[in-house]
């Protein structure tokens, strides 16, 4: 897809969710926190998108966390799966958000971009991906499934066939939710394989819905040489800073007692 084309994808998403500002927070992750912590603070702040009708993009980190789809809450033999994860240090979360296992570490970003429209889903989608090849230019990030990657779908972001992010959306109170789970840095543990013996552990290897990972088709932006990718507190500042050609950029509105509340009765389990 050529340069102007990504623009233009970038100039539909401003118009569809405001033209002039832009709430932007980066949560904080406290030592010691449960795995909903982030993401219950994330549900309020959609809450916040909705009572002020303002587009928000969040930024949020979770260290040796997966993120379950729902499917994945049948698996036949899921608490095996989940016994294994916690015996390798990872905790699991099942996500509000649709698709399947996705891991988090300390050298994944977390983008969440809110919006109070209705957007299409199509447009949604396509917006967030080339946003995100615009801010991650010059890189040739490609949009496309990476069917041995794992939680494949239509909008993956790939370079040269190997995933960088994957796209989930989810649309709430009037709110339009699009994320991406972006791979900053290596772990020190495949992420492929990590989620590649979970499916080992939880299923019986007959459900044709598991994707069969390859650590060939994950990779992360550091290892194909994006220098804003040396560390994630790096990439943030160069993600503030791409927004903010596009958007006035303002400190979000803190959620309300209430609004904090629903959200917790939501997420909990």
């Amino acid at each position: 897809m050529s340069d102007q084309e990504k623009s233009a994808w970038v100039r539909e998403l401003a118009p569809v969710a405001s033209p002039l500002s832009l709430m932007f927070h980066v949560t904080e992750h406290k030592k010691g926190s449960h795995g909903l912590a982030e993401l219950i603070r994330q549900e309020a702040f959609a809450r916040v998108v909705s009572r002020v009708q303002s587009p928000l993009f969040h930024i949020w980190q979770r260290p040796a966390t997966v993120l379950l789809g729902g499917r994945e809450r049948a698996l036949p033999f899921l608490q095996k799966g989940k016994d294994h994860l916690r015996a390798v240090g990872y905790e699991t979360v099942v996500r509000p958000f649709g698709g399947l296992a996705v891991p988090l570490d300390r050298g994944v970003l977390n983008l969440t971009y809110m919006t109070p429209r209705d957007v299409p889903i199509e447009t949604a989608f396509r917006a967030m991906a080339e946003l995100l090849c615009e801010l991650l230019s010059p890189l040739s990030i490609e949009v496309g499934e990476v069917p041995q990657a794992y939680c494949p779908g239509r909008y993956d972001l790939h370079i040269g066939g190997v995933k960088v992010a994957g796209l989930a959306q989810r649309r709430l109170r009037g709110v339009v939710q699009v994320s991406a789970a972006l791979n900053v840095t290596p772990a020190s543990v495949s992420r492929a394989a990590l989620i590649r013996s979970f499916y080992q552990h939880a299923t019986t290897g007959r459900e044709a819905w598991v994707p069969h990972v390859s650590d060939d088709a994950v990779g992360d932006l550091l290892s194909f040489g994006c220098a804003a990718a040396s560390s994630s507190e790096r990439l943030i500042t160069h993600i503030k800073h791409g927004l903010a050609r596009y958007w006035t950029l303002r400190a979000v509105i803190e959620p309300t007692h209430d609004e904090q509340e629903d959200a917790l009765r939501r997420l909990s389990p």
